[in-house]
């Protein structure tokens, strides 16, 4: 996988963490994703795309009280 290959090479990475939040919430594991993407949007809380997936991965989750908010704060 290559956001796992990605942030093997530079650890902690925010956009590697983005990109890893991503594969995993497409992939059908939104746990594993919320937490690489608040590890994301923790480093560059104003990158708009970040907080957009990670409430869409909140919402796959069925947290939508905290998918509501963390959209909200995406604009």
């Amino acid at each position: 996988d290559e956001a796992r290959a990605f942030l093997a090479l530079k650890p902690g990475d925010p956009e590697g963490l983005a990109n890893l939040g991503v594969a995993l919430t497409s992939a059908g594991e939104p746990e594993a994703a919320v937490e690489a993407l608040e590890q994301a949007v923790a480093a560059a809380p104003d990158t708009v795309d970040w907080r957009h997936n990670l409430g869409t991965a909140l919402i796959r989750l069925g947290r939508l009280e905290r998918a509501v908010a963390t959209l909200e704060a995406a604009v």
